[in-house]
């Protein structure tokens, strides 16, 4: 709803990434088909996307968590490894009802969480340089 949007509208302003939505496509990582909340592939690699489908790993995945418990756990456990295993540089779990955002980051481990950020505080993207969103204007 509304995050989606707020998201959408701040990356694409600044003209670093071009986002699909999700219900028009899906992520294609090798076999298997995900339909992240947000997602977006830099100017560079423009290129994998295609009318279908987008061909190869995002540069950054948004999810949005809902209050059900299995759908968080599917984002905080499976989704992340998924994202991991298929080279998705950064990923985003937001939760709303605590006003928060984890920033994870592809590390030779798998998905780290390399910042957790809240209220009104200061969002770093490291995949996307100059990339900073104040967390007061997403909620």
């Amino acid at each position: 709803g509304s995050l989606v949007i707020a998201f959408t509208r701040m990356l694409r302003s600044m003209s670093l990434a071009r986002s699909t939505l999700p219900h028009l496509m899906l992520c294609s990582l090798m076999r298997i088909i995900v339909q992240p909340d947000i997602l977006f592939v830099s100017r560079d690699r423009e290129e994998i996307i295609t009318e279908k489908n987008i061909e190869g790993p995002p540069d950054l995945i948004i999810e949005i968590v809902s209050d059900s418990s299995r759908e968080r756990e599917i984002d905080r456990t499976i989704k992340r490894k998924l994202y991991a295993k298929y080279g998705v540089s950064e990923y985003w779990i937001v939760e709303p009802d605590e006003r928060s955002i984890e920033v994870l980051s592809l590390r030779k481990e798998g998905c780290e969480t390399i910042m957790g950020v809240k209220g009104d505080n200061l969002l770093i993207s490291p995949v996307f340089a100059g990339l900073e969103i104040p967390l007061r204007e997403i909620f």
